[in-house]
């Protein structure tokens, strides 16, 4: 239920001019995890302290913030999941176990 989409020259999902989803990589024990982060309903003020992803002045949202309602962590995985597992051609049997959170 939110209108969000790509910013040329920018990472992430953005809605409007405001972030709303975020993308990381790390590399643990020689081993590459990629990742991502929707805000669902995060306290946003935190944001203001730093400047996230190395973003001069960049807002953030939520879905909340976007919609006043949120869906519970395991309510958006569920229905995320299918859309990467697609995309990259994997199923939950391929991750790796440090690599995929526990639900909430």
């Amino acid at each position: 239920g939110v209108a969000a989409g790509l910013d040329p020259g920018l990472t992430g999902v953005w809605a409007g001019h405001r972030k709303i989803a975020s993308i990381g990589v790390s590399v643990r024990r020689g081993i590459t995890c990629h990742g991502f982060a929707v805000n669902l309903d995060p306290d946003l003020s935190v944001f203001q302290l730093f400047d996230p992803c190395g973003i001069d002045g960049s807002r953030f949202t939520s879905i909340y913030r976007e919609t006043g309602k949120a869906p519970s962590f395991a309510t958006a995985a569920d229905s995320i999941a299918p859309y990467f597992d697609e995309f990259l051609g994997v199923s939950n049997s391929d991750r790796l176990p440090e690599c995929v959170p526990a639900h909430d």
